[in-house]
């Protein structure tokens, strides 16, 4: 993660009081939008600074879905019909998992008729309450997918976290 700070030089007068640094957004996580703020510097001749900002995004590791789904862009054929459990990972900036529920905004399906990230139809959810509902043990989110009532065909999988991103594969039902 980065790490903000401010500093403060005057070769004229001399620094009277030091900038203060201010950091805002992101989430409860520690990732998303943040702006870092420094600010309230003032020199020994009474001279004022304008406040100066920066701004960065911090996001999750994510290295794919886990088995029984294949990592990458295609994630593998599965039956139609059935329960599909799928599972990942996300880790912090130090490199530990996430454990907290909140991180995971959506988890959505879409047909997808060219079989290619990026060419899915409308979303639709992937929980339905009950036995469905998304768990994390042990740093791993677990969610089953029940496709009963779904066409055979390509789908896209699509899981949009409290970061800003949207984490995707393309599996097929047959």
């Amino acid at each position: 993660m980065p790490v903000a700070s401010c500093s403060t030089t005057d070769f004229a007068s001399g620094v009277a009081i030091p900038a203060t640094l201010s950091i805002s957004g992101g989430t409860a996580q520690g990732v998303g939008h943040f702006t870092a703020t420094c600010s309230g510097a003032k020199d020994v001749a009474g001279n004022t600074s304008a406040p100066v900002s920066a701004s960065y995004d911090v996001h999750y590791a994510f290295n794919g879905f886990l088995s029984p789904l294949t990592p990458g862009q295609s994630a593998g054929s599965f039956n139609a019909g059935r329960t599909l459990p799928l599972k990942w990972q996300l880790l912090n900036t130090q490199g530990r998992p996430i454990r907290a529920l909140p991180a995971i905004v959506a988890v959505q399906a879409a047909a997808n008729s060219t079989c290619q990230l990026g060419g899915e139809g409308p979303r639709f959810t992937v929980t339905s309450g009950g036995e469905d509902e998304l768990e994390v043990e042990d740093g791993t989110f677990h969610l089953n997918w029940k496709t009963k009532g779904l066409a055979t065909g390509c789908y896209s999988l699509l899981l949009s976290l409290d970061d800003g991103t949207t984490r995707s594969t393309v599996l097929s039902l047959r």
